[in-house]
């Protein structure tokens, strides 16, 4: 695991896990980093113009900004409304609102001097099938399950579950 001077911005999040959403400006190259956790629990939300980049942990924060406005976004709203709660249906760079964008999980941006590019750093991968005894792999599946609430465990003030009692539950 090396250091953000070692191995530079997306080195570093190769290491990361967990629920974040950072920036890190970099001043002696005047660049500005975002990212957002693996699974996207973090929110974050950008406005990019020519001359500037704005970002926040909820849209409404940027809704005041000269060029954004409160103007929605149909076909993100449409979506959201008719697919419930299942938001991977709608576009993950999208938002509510037409002018702000939100950064998708397990992305980082880079702007630097009015240019932004924008990468993937983590995702989900086909491993094809496992193998191993009924057994073994509960007994991994366990582990695996365990270990990831530890660690989201470690940060949260007052955690909690839910467990749905919909139909999509049975």
């Amino acid at each position: 695991m090396g250091s953000y001077l070692d191995r530079g911005f997306p080195g570093c999040l190769e290491d990361w896990c967990g629920d974040f959403a950072i920036s890190v400006y970099d001043e002696a190259e005047q660049t500005l980093y975002l990212a957002r956790d693996r699974i996207g629990i973090r929110p974050l939300y950008y406005v990019v113009r020519r001359d500037w980049i704005a970002f926040a942990s909820q849209p409404l924060a940027l809704m005041s900004l000269p060029g954004v406005g409160w103007e929605p976004n149909p076909v993100y709203l449409a979506l959201y409304a008719g697919c419930h709660y299942r938001t991977f249906d709608n576009d993950p760079h999208a938002s509510p609102y037409r002018n702000v964008r939100q950064l998708p999980a397990g992305h980082w941006l880079r702007w630097s001097a009015g240019v932004w590019d924008m990468q993937r750093y983590w995702g989900l991968a086909d491993r094809g099938d496992l193998h191993g005894s009924e057994k073994e792999l509960a007994r991994e599946y366990r582990t695996k399950l365990l270990k990831s609430v530890q660690r989201h465990f470690q940060g949260a003030k007052k955690p909690g579950l839910l467990l749905s009692g919909g139909m999509d539950s049975s």
